[in-house]
């Protein structure tokens, strides 16, 4: 049995925690102006998928903690990123189309660096990387366009009563929904949210 616990979309203070982060990271001069997504190719297991993207988290914050911006190559590197997983709705199996998306911040001169390190970890997967900004934007229907809506935007109908973001039906994961990296947790987010709350064990056999 796997003790990773099943998440499904995001609830309203998950949805308000990344909102945190990616302001805060503008205001701190750290913007994230990346998004990266990925989509697997081929069939996978829930376990492997949900490894997959912490290997994925790991590399990430590995090839950020060593690109200083080039202009000031003396200033230390730093790690500030959100990403959040997405997944079909298909009743209680997980992972179906599951993919990834992730803001990060990049120092000026390394977007390229940075899409070059991408296709190298996904040589036969769907990945891409793009530039990203901060601006809020709104559609013909009066709801927010943003980067950060556009990660939220599989959040539960809670999360969207009563707000003027868009949403997604979304299906379940196995594991952490989404990730925020340290420096960019409000602290009441780190003390009663860190990552994901508790689910009901994930049990190979439903698959």
């Amino acid at each position: 049995m796997n003790r990773r616990g099943l998440q499904s979309c995001l609830r309203p203070v998950q949805c308000k925690a990344l909102q945190h982060a990616w302001v805060q990271a503008a205001k701190d001069g750290y913007p994230l102006n990346a998004l990266i997504t990925v989509r697997l190719c081929g069939e996978r297991e829930p376990i492997e998928q949900a490894n997959l993207v912490g290997k994925f988290w790991n590399r990430l914050g590995v090839w950020s903690r060593r690109r200083p911006p080039k202009r000031r190559p003396t200033s230390a590197p730093t790690f500030r990123c959100v990403l959040v997983r997405e997944a079909a709705h298909n009743g209680k199996r997980p992972g179906l189309n599951e993919h990834w998306h992730a803001l990060v911040h990049v120092p000026p001169g390394r977007l390229a660096s940075l899409k070059a390190a991408v296709a190298r970890w996904y040589p036969n997967d769907d990945a891409e990387v793009r530039p990203a900004h901060q601006r809020v934007d709104l559609t013909p229907s009066d709801k927010i366009k943003s980067a950060i809506g556009y990660l939220t935007k599989q959040r539960t109908p809670q999360a969207c009563w009563n707000t003027p973001y868009q949403r997604q039906r979304g299906g379940l994961v196995l594991g952490k929904r989404f990730r925020i990296t340290a420096n960019l947790r409000a602290k009441s987010v780190h003390l009663g949210l860190a990552s994901n709350p508790p689910a009901k064990p994930f049990q190979k056999s439903v698959i």
